[in-house]
């Protein structure tokens, strides 16, 4: 739900212009998001079928998410600048640091997709979707409070300090799948 609801909250709290840096930043951030979901849609179905191999699947997705991730984030991060140009100097100079920032965000939330992915196999949907629901509260609430203080980039330390908080949270449940 927040995926779609930070860009109304941007346009509503900031105007039009904020939202524009924002949208385009945001869009880009989300295709490195992709990966964590797609690693995660990958455990479930093999993890599903193989339940036996559920831990060393668990640690091989978890490595591999975060490494992609990562190295997509750091890109991402040196590289705002030259991709922000494409659209003007306007939004590459308001939207960079943003961009970064969101990249960043990124990485925890391989834990977080993982971890759901995990109360998928074990049949705790409910888990999963209190998961999500607490994501998805933790960012429009620090986002609208952030946005209000800070601008665009609040919304994208909101949403990456959501990210965090729940990865931390979640990954007991990883921990504990790995180990077995």
């Amino acid at each position: 739900a927040y995926g779609s609801l930070l860009p109304l909250l941007v346009l509503s709290t900031l105007g039009a212009a904020a939202n524009s840096s924002f949208y385009i930043a945001w869009s880009i951030a989300s295709g490195l998001g992709l990966v964590a979901s797609n690693f995660g849609t990958s455990m479930l179905v093999e993890g599903a079928a193989t339940p036996h191999r559920l831990a060393d699947l668990t640690r091989g997705v978890l490595a591999r998410c975060i490494v992609i991730t990562s190295l997509g984030a750091i890109l991402l991060a040196l590289a705002a600048r030259p991709i922000l140009d494409i659209y003007g100097s306007r939004y590459a100079a308001e939207a960079s640091p943003l961009l970064g920032l969101l990249a960043v965000g990124t990485i925890p939330s391989c834990i977080v997709v993982i971890a759901m992915s995990l109360d998928r196999i074990a049949g705790r949907v409910g888990r999963a979707t209190l998961t999500r629901l607490a994501l998805t509260v933790l960012v429009l609430v620090g986002s609208w409070l952030l946005a209000k203080r800070v601008g665009i980039v609040g919304v994208a330390f909101a949403w990456g300090g959501a990210n965090l908080v729940v990865a931390l949270a979640r990954l007991p449940t990883i921990v504990g799948v790995a180990r077995r």
